[in-house]
């Protein structure tokens, strides 16, 4: 499961949610407001992503 938290939670304590993402390899959502964020995913997941990108170009 996602774990969502906001943008101030993010940034008191960095760390903390780089190392959730490493060690448990899901995806992290950092929210700003309702429409706005960005999402933090393991690097398997990015270059697993980035393969069927490139196999579809």
């Amino acid at each position: 499961m996602k774990k969502q938290i906001s943008l101030n939670d993010f940034k008191e304590d960095v760390s903390t949610y780089i190392d959730y993402v490493m060690e448990s390899g899901l995806d992290l959502m950092v929210k700003e407001c309702e429409t706005t964020g960005i999402v933090i995913i393991p690097i398997e997941e990015y270059n697993a992503l980035k393969s069927i990108v490139s196999q579809q170009a």
